[in-house]
C-alpha cells in the first residue's frame, strides 16, 4: 500500500485509533500514552515519507516510527490540551521482545548481552507506562523514561517536523479510509 510497515504499525494505526476516539477522549479528559523508544535517537534528520525500499534500514525505520509517536503525543497536547487531553510519550526501557528476530545474528547476540546488563523485566518496563497513565508528576506533552521526564533527541520537540508528521498522518488516513 506504499506505507512502510513499521511506520504503519507503530504510528499510523495508533494515530488513527486516537483520531476515531478523540471526541470520547476529550469528553472524559483522558490521558493518552504513546510508547516510544530511545530508538527514536537513530533518526538524525526529518522522516522521509517516501519510504524508499532501496535505502531501507530496519534501525532507522524503527526509529522513525518511534519518533512519530513522540511527535503525536506532543501535537495532541498542543492541539487538545486546553480541552482536557493529556498526552505523554515514553521509553519503557530495554525489555526482551522479538524486535531483533529479523536482525543479523551478530546484532541479536549483542542485543542479548546488553539486556543482561541493563535490561528490564516486563513488570519493570511497565512502570513508566503506569506512571504516565496515573501520576500527577508526569508532564503532559513530554517524553518520559524511568518514571520521570527524560532527555530525547533534538528532533523530538521540533514543532515544524511534528506538524509535518501530523499532516502526513492525516493525509494517509484520508487516502486509505476513503472507501470505508
Amino acid at each position: 500500500d506504499g506505507l512502510e510497515t513499521e511506520f504503519g504499525t507503530n504510528h499510523i494505526g495508533h494515530f488513527y485509533l486516537t483520531k476515531l476516539l478523540l471526541p470520547l477522549l476529550i469528553r472524559s479528559k483522558a490521558r493518552i500514552v504513546n510508547v516510544s523508544s530511545t530508538g527514536h535517537c537513530f533518526v538524525d534528520h526529518r522522516i522521509n515519507y517516501e519510504f524508499p525500499s532501496s535505502s531501507y534500514n530496519a534501525q532507522i525505520s524503527y526509529g522513525q516510527s518511534k519518533l512519530a509517536q513522540i511527535w503525536h503525543a506532543y501535537e495532541l497536547q498542543e492541539r487538545y490540551g486546553q480541552q482536557g487531553i493529556n498526552a505523554y510519550s515514553l521509553h519503557p526501557g530495554m525489555i526482551y521482545t522479538e524486535i531483533t528476530r529479523r536482525a543479523p545474528k551478530l546484532f541479536d547476540i549483542f542485543y542479548q548481552l546488553i539486556l543482561l546488563i541493563v535490561g528490564k523485566s516486563i513488570y519493570q518496563g511497565a512502570q513508566t507506562s503506569l506512571y504516565c497513565s496515573l501520576s500527577n508528576q508526569a508532564r503532559p506533552g513530554q517524553y518520559h523514561g524511568n518514571c520521570k521526564q527524560a532527555k530525547s533527541s533534538p528532533l523530538a520537540f521540533n514543532k515544524q517536523l511534528a506538524e509535518e508528521c501530523w499532516e502526513f498522518s492525516e493525509k494517509i488516513i484520508s487516502e486509505k479510509t476513503k472507501y470505508f
